[in-house]
């Protein structure tokens, strides 16, 4: 995703955690800025989820992701 530069890891890794407690880890993969961008930069993360009870469904976990992207696109992020 992109994100804007005051935006910092830290707080996207807290964010995201807090959108569902399933989501049992956030790990920062990749980091990536580019001269073009001037306001921008790229970010990947690693998303560990899972419920100790049941195996998520496929639509169980699309919607975790949409809440995920919502709260990212909220924060000024653009997933590519």
């Amino acid at each position: 995703m992109l994100i804007p530069l005051p935006l910092t890891v830290d707080r996207l890794q807290r964010l995201i955690k807090k959108v569902d407690k399933r989501i049992i880890m956030v790990e920062l993969i990749d980091f990536f800025e580019k001269a073009g961008w001037e306001d921008r930069r790229s970010v990947t993360f690693r998303l560990i989820i899972r419920d100790e009870h049941k195996t998520l469904t496929k639509e169980e976990v699309d919607l975790l992701w949409s809440n995920v992207v919502a709260v990212m696109k909220k924060e000024g992020a653009t997933i590519r």
